[in-house]
């Protein structure tokens, strides 16, 4: 584990001083880009960035906190509703150690298969490459 290797070379505060800046430079090319060119989309585009920012980078983190770029994702769902699916998906897989130590492993899995399978019958292919072919 990555993150093990880091705790045991650098001392708390430069772990600290770290997560900062990584979490910073992440947050700031989504929110240059909101100020540049302001609009409904690149709102929701740049809250999905940041809150994923904070997620992936933060020193300390729950599983939780995924959800929180979920929902300006499921705003931009009708752009690339199989993407969002996926990332709900993934978003609820993170839970899964919570989920677990409640004793809800079947009701966990049930619905997941179920979102799944919804999700893959009532969502159009993504498209691959970025254009369509007729």
């Amino acid at each position: 584990h990555s993150s093990s290797h880091l705790q045991a070379k650098l001392a708390l505060e430069a772990l600290l001083r770290l997560s900062l800046g990584c979490t910073l430079a992440a947050l700031l090319p989504p929110c240059a880009l909101l100020l540049r060119a302001p609009s409904r989309r690149a709102f929701l585009l740049c809250a999905t960035a940041c809150g994923l920012a904070f997620f992936l980078l933060s020193f300390q983190v729950h599983e939780k906190h995924l959800l929180l770029p979920l929902l300006p994702a499921a705003l931009l769902s009708t752009e690339h509703p199989r993407a969002y699916a996926w990332f709900a998906l993934l978003a609820a897989f993170s839970m899964f150690p919570l989920l677990a130590r409640d004793g809800l492993r079947l009701a966990y899995s049930v619905c997941q298969l179920a979102f799944g399978a919804l999700a893959a019958a009532l969502t159009p292919p993504m498209e691959v490459g970025g254009s369509a072919t007729a």
